[in-house]
């Protein structure tokens, strides 16, 4: 028996000598490579890039917003409100006779009897949902915005960096024809100094690219860091407009256009009320003749403002499509001019500079052009915003 227990102890030491060997030796280095491992999934699971379109951009802009939710709170706040008028409106009705004829003929039994409680309820209901629809169209047009932007700041990255490589490649051939002593070293001094300036312009487009890519997440409430690969295409807007009936629908659909309506309308309720208390010499009759002139002007102002807005915008669109045409026209001949110069700087009719100057020429008309046609979406955005919902 004791012989037993001793052989017992004497294997169980054993066997604890062995499980603490291998937690001392493996363990560490498997638990530090598996760490390691995860972590490196988990780093590389964060910087995945998002692929987004720009409904996605606009989808998703819409589902996180609170914007939304608060208009529908709204939404309900006023119909509670109009509730509450139709039944204090109702109570008059039911007032004994006496009652009746007695507030008949007051500005108070006017109100009542026009309803202008409940009109003015029915107005405030009107212009929320109005409220609410503009919300989502803000929405959209911020995402749209935002992702034209993206889109936008990444061409002039890709502009910057095609310069910077072509100033690289110039850099090379000057300083092999510095080495053959074919060129001077002012020329060499020149070609690194637009390397310098070549690199310093494409770090500048990078960080704007970096600014708008977070102004794109912060529309879509995505954290600000989320790298993004847009991937509808970069093209021109189709716009086909009718600028009158276009006027004309934004006098319907407008919350500015409806808000100076309504406000005109309830100052004419307000002076009738009135009017047949107070006579045309009394103070009170000349407040209220006066607020209703003033409404009246306002709702004629708003009308002009807003005709005078989206005439303007048509009128940016069929100047961004003038510019585009000249734009490209523009890149293309300086395209083929800095060809043409490099070549006859390698036959030695040209200089260095020459070359630097033609470069930074098709770069900016790079530029140009990809920003002609950006102001040309943006511009297309901006006019049916303005029929729509508004500035």
């Amino acid at each position: 028996m004791k012989r037993s227990v001793i052989a017992l102890v004497a294997g169980f030491l054993v066997l604890a000598s062995s499980i603490m060997t291998y937690a001392q030796e493996t363990p560490a280095a498997e638990v530090a490579a598996t760490e390691a491992t995860e972590a490196t999934e988990a780093t590389t699971e964060v910087a995945k890039p998002v692929q987004l379109s720009l409904e996605k951009a606009i989808e998703d802009a819409l589902k996180n917003s609170s914007a939304v939710e608060i208009a529908d709170l709204e939404l309900e706040t006023k119909t509670v409100e109009l509730s509450q008028a139709k039944r204090s409106e109702s109570r008059y009705s039911d007032r004994d006779s006496a009652t009746y004829m007695y507030l008949s003929g007051t500005v108070e039994g006017f109100q009542l009897d026009k309803k202008v409680s409940s009109t003015a309820a029915t107005y405030a209901l009107e212009e929320e949902k109005i409220k609410r629809e503009k919300s989502i169209e803000d929405i959209k047009y911020n995402a749209t915005r935002a992702y034209y932007g993206v889109m936008s700041a990444k061409g002039a990255l890709d502009a910057a960096t095609d310069n910077l490589d072509n100033t690289k490649r110039s850099l090379e051939i000057v300083s092999k024809k510095y080495e053959l002593g074919v060129v001077s070293k002012s020329d060499l001094i020149i070609a690194q100094l637009s390397l310098d300036e070549a690199v310093s312009t494409m770090e500048n487009a990078q960080n704007a690219y970096q600014n708008a890519v977070m102004g794109l997440n912060l529309v879509m409430s995505y954290p600000l860091q989320t790298e993004l690969v847009l991937t509808s295409p970069y093209s021109m807007a189709t716009f086909s407009a009718n600028v009158e009936e276009d006027i004309k629908a934004a006098f319907e659909k407008r919350l500015d256009v409806k808000s100076a309506q309504h406000g005109a309308q309830l100052a004419q309720l307000d002076f009738e009320a009135n009017k047949i208390v107070y006579t045309p010499n009394t103070y009170v009759y000349r407040v209220k003749e006066l607020a209703l002139k003033k409404a009246q002007k306002a709702l004629d102002s708003m009308k002009l403002s807003v005709e005078f807005g989206i005439r303007g915008k048509y009128n940016d669109i069929s100047t961004n499509l003038r510019n585009i045409d000249l734009k490209k026209a523009k890149l293309e001949k300086a395209k083929e001019q800095l060809r043409l110069t490099e070549l006859s700087y390698d036959a030695g009719y040209k200089t260095i500079l020459d070359v630097r100057q033609a470069r930074n020429i098709l770069y900016y008309a790079q530029i140009d052009y990809d920003g002609e046609i950006a102001a040309y979406s943006l511009s297309v955005l901006d006019y049916n915003k303005a029929v729509s919902i508004g500035d």
